[in-house]
């Protein structure tokens, strides 16, 4: 694989928003939810089958909830 493919193959096509990482553009290959960790602290963002209003390429993943271990 060159380069050029390597970089397509990791471009954002998602962006979480809501919670602490509103706005992180993420490249997701299944319809699963995204979890970001913050120590303890999990934030779990569910897909949606909106596009984004700021990037219209990309698909919605919402902040639904935070688990604290």
């Amino acid at each position: 694989m060159d380069d050029q493919q390597s970089r397509v193959a990791e471009a954002p096509n998602a962006v979480l928003r809501g919670g602490p990482y509103d706005g992180e553009q993420v490249h997701v290959t299944t319809r699963v939810p995204v979890v970001r960790f913050a120590g303890q602290v999990r934030h779990v963002y569910e897909p949606t089958a909106e596009l984004d209003s700021e990037f219209p390429t990309l698909l919605v993943y919402l902040h639904e909830h935070t688990l604290i271990y």
